[in-house]
């Protein structure tokens, strides 16, 4: 298996889970654990986001305790950049977790409101996985 991510699936109620959220607690940071799995191929695939119990989310910065909240199941991160830069920071970078790093921005809506990232800080190519096909998001 490739030690890089070569692609990331995310199903259409995680991502759109994780826009409400942000939504939610804009103009604050918002953050989740990415749950999911890896292909053979190295694709991640992204099935569900949670809430951290142990959490701190404010203005310009999100964090979350990682011990004993991470199962077998956490392939990164995702969280919000209210400011609407869709780039990981150096901060990011230095609490990479898992395999994937993802960040949404305003307006919170579609794909283009979203990248993803590996632990280099590269983006990662992604797809959704809608459950029909009007192509819109869910809870």
């Amino acid at each position: 298996m490739p030690s890089v991510p070569t692609g990331v699936v995310i199903n259409e109620e995680a991502l759109g889970f994780l826009f409400a959220y942000a939504r939610g607690a804009y103009p604050r940071e918002a953050i989740v654990a990415l749950i999911g799995g890896l292909s053979k191929s190295g694709q991640v695939i992204v099935d569900e986001c949670v809430v951290p119990m142990k959490r701190v989310e404010g203005h310009g910065f999100s964090t979350w305790a990682f011990m004993g909240a991470a199962d077998s199941r956490t392939v990164g991160i995702g969280h919000s950049h209210p400011s609407g830069v869709i780039r990981p920071s150096q901060e990011d970078l230095l609490n990479f977790f898992g395999k994937i790093l993802l960040i949404v921005g305003p307006p919170y809506a579609s794909e283009l409101d979203a990248a993803f990232f590996n632990r280099q800080g590269g983006q990662i190519p992604f797809s959704v996985k809608w459950s029909g096909p009007e192509r819109k998001f869910r809870l």
